[in-house]
């Protein structure tokens, strides 16, 4: 019953977001509410549709990028980790001259305290004055930054993204972030407790940790599988407690992500995941993110920052220019 109210209002915005390449809010709503009521067969069925429409992008044997060179087995590999497990953790390192700059970036550069504090909306991060558990810079902030660019046009990222949505990706956003030791508690706004994103119908994250992540620095957690499969409870679009989870998940599935600095996970989180409590130091963790369709969650096309790009970014992403619609 609930399908017959909520799939006329989906369908309608998303014929909108075609038309008008905006999406509505009770439509992007109600498309969170079907990926719960159909478990996920929504979205599968018109992912679908897209693959077909919009096809693929040819590919050389090989691509390289900041990891290095990738041969097109080595793709595929990852790629079928990703499918079967929802996460693959590269080998490979972001260089440290790189994780320097932007760590460089984050120390200088003011950011939006999450959840925003009055009068603390936008301040630089004092790790002896912590004001909130999160805070979170702005995107046209961190285009500025070369390395920044040179992640958004690496080819490696571009065809892993490309291969999983099985499509010509759209790059979606890029996002960077610290978490402090703020409280002991849980924030839900800081993305602190389990639950599945919905951004867009399918797509896939790449997450850069920036400082060292052991137990205590909030690591990633992501329960294995969960992209594919969640048990009825788990597909409501709400929080989880970790008792919750653990009921319905063996200890095994449960997977905690620590890391170094520059290591490199690429991640479906339409499956279950969290950001452990910082209990101590903090932890700074680059974000980007391709999609199959930008109906979902509202990002933003971005300002004429085109001379911001070297030439060949540039022909990347003349290239590719479906792929690079919110910057072209």
């Amino acid at each position: 019953m609930q399908r017959l109210v909520f799939y006329p209002i989906f369908l309608i915005g998303y014929l909108q977001h075609k038309l008008l390449g905006k999406t509505n809010k009770y439509a992007y709503l109600s498309f969170r509410r079907l990926y719960g009521l159909t478990q996920g067969k929504l979205n599968t069925s018109f992912s679908q549709k897209i693959s077909r429409q919009v096809g693929k992008y040819p590919l050389p044997s090989t691509t390289s990028g900041v990891l290095g060179e990738f041969s097109r087995d080595k793709i595929h590999d990852i790629v079928h980790q990703i499918r079967e497990n929802g996460y693959f953790v590269f080998k490979e390192k972001l260089p440290m001259s790189v994780c320097e700059s932007l760590l460089s970036f984050a120390k200088s550069n003011p950011a939006r305290t999450v959840p925003s504090k009055k009068g603390y909306e936008y301040i630089t991060y004092d790790p002896e004055h912590v004001e909130a558990p999160m805070y979170k810079f702005r995107e046209q902030d961190l285009l500025k930054s070369q390395d920044v660019r040179e992640i958004i046009t690496d080819m490696n990222f571009f065809t892993i993204a490309q291969e999983y949505l099985d499509c010509k990706p759209i790059q979606d956003v890029v996002v960077m972030w610290w978490s402090a030791p703020y409280s002991s508690e849980a924030s839900s706004e800081a993305a602190q407790l389990y639950h599945f994103d919905m951004d867009h119908l399918r797509f896939l994250k790449f997450f850069v940790y920036l400082t060292p992540v052991g137990e205590h620095n909030g690591p990633h957690c992501y329960i294995r599988g969960s992209h594919r499969h969640k048990p009825e409870a788990l597909y409501a679009d709400k929080r989880f407690s970790d008792t919750l989870v653990q009921q319905h998940y063996a200890e095994d599935d449960i997977k905690v992500i620590e890391g170094d600095v520059g290591t490199v996970m690429a991640v479906d989180t339409s499956g279950i995941h969290k950001g452990k409590v910082v209990s101590q130091g903090d932890r700074l963790l680059f974000q980007m993110e391709y999609t199959n369709s930008l109906f979902g969650q509202k990002k933003d096309f971005l300002p004429d920052d085109k001379h911001l790009f070297s030439e060949e970014q540039l022909q990347i992403m003349q290239d590719k220019s479906y792929t690079f619609q919110r910057y072209l």
